[in-house]
């Protein structure tokens, strides 16, 4: 979707927004993208689980 220009405008815009609220990515709001086939990730969710939620 991110080749989309009008969605990528407004994506840009929503973390601009989140940026000035004091949300930083990888702190306190974590994002996810589509795979190129189109389904979720899930690497970046299994990544926050590891590293964040549940460090081992």
């Amino acid at each position: 979707m991110l080749s989309n220009q009008h969605y990528r405008n407004r994506f840009n815009e929503k973390l601009y927004n989140y940026y000035c609220n004091g949300f930083v990515q990888g702190i306190n709001i974590f994002y996810t993208f589509d795979d190129i086939d189109g389904g979720l990730d899930l690497t970046p969710v299994e990544n926050i689980v590891r590293t964040v939620i549940r460090p081992i």
